[in-house]
């Protein structure tokens, strides 16, 4: 009873469906998909693990979701499942069952301890060629947890991954080269005007509306007319950090500190 409960409220709460059509318009680079299509349908002579890598609100789960829809076909099942922060190892066997049996094994399935799914996966993957995605994976030890339940033999059966962390991603498959989306969408790096003649500050306010939407960044104060309408936005430590990292590589600026170990608190705000 209590696995339906916690499945019911990981639906309610982002139940990641490769089904789902979702309005928003998210541009996805031609060559990250092309990648990750290859690496999804290269014959194997063993269980490949591939990865799409970024950060949260660079569109990891889309990119997954229309290469999953667009190669599943060449496999014998697929399941697709959502593991979060905040997982537990019986429900996510459990629900890739559900996905490559037929729905009425259902209540049969439930009553299973782990070990239990467990066998049962392995046993029904053991002469299939797979797909499982396993979607917002953050630990290595989610995946310790469920991986001996994958027989690692079937040639070009593949697991795919998004994670915010490389490191995951590597441990799973050493071998394999993740798929690492760009720091920003192409189409956030120029700064140019429009052909109809739109201002800069229009096309920044839009591209800071894009990176709020991202979560990205956050807005810390409102515009202020006595200082020339300026906003105040704040960024996550992670963001800062990897702006200052790349902004280093281009050269953008310079840091000039004493002390390495100094809280730079203020590069972390840009207005």
């Amino acid at each position: 009873m209590a696995r339906v409960v916690w499945l019911s409220l990981q639906q309610n709460l982002r139940r990641s469906c490769p089904d789902d059509d979702a309005d928003e318009e998210i541009i996805i680079l031609e060559d990250s998909m092309e990648a990750l299509k290859m690496q999804l349908t290269r014959m194997e002579d063993r269980l490949h693990i591939v990865s799409v890598v970024g950060m949260g609100g660079l569109c990891k789960t889309t990119l997954a979701k229309k290469v999953y829809n667009d190669v599943k076909q060449h496999f014998d099942c697929n399941a697709w499942v959502f593991v979060s922060q905040q997982y537990i190892a019986s429900d996510i066997l459990y629900e890739i069952l559900l996905q490559i049996e037929r729905e009425t094994e259902r209540e049969r399935l439930k009553n299973l301890n782990e070990h239990a799914l467990v066998d049962r996966l392995k046993h029904d993957l053991k002469e299939k060629k797979y797909l499982v995605v396993l979607d917002d994976i953050w630990e290595i030890r989610a995946w310790d947890s469920i991986k001996k339940a994958f027989p690692n033999k079937n040639q070009a059966s593949k697991i795919l991954f998004t994670t915010r962390n490389k490191e995951v991603a590597l441990y799973a498959d050493p071998l394999i080269s993740p798929v690492e989306l760009p720091f920003l969408p192409y189409y956030l790096k120029p700064w140019k005007i429009d052909e109809n003649g739109t201002k800069l500050e229009d096309i920044a306010e839009q591209y800071l509306g894009e990176l709020m939407d991202r979560c990205m960044i956050i807005q810390a104060s409102q515009r202020n007319q006595l200082v020339g309408g300026l906003k105040i936005y704040r960024m996550h430590d992670l963001m800062r950090n990897s702006c200052v990292c790349k902004a280093r590589d281009e050269n953008f600026f310079q840091i000039i500190q004493h002390d390495l170990d100094i809280n730079m608190t203020g590069v972390g705000d840009a207005s």
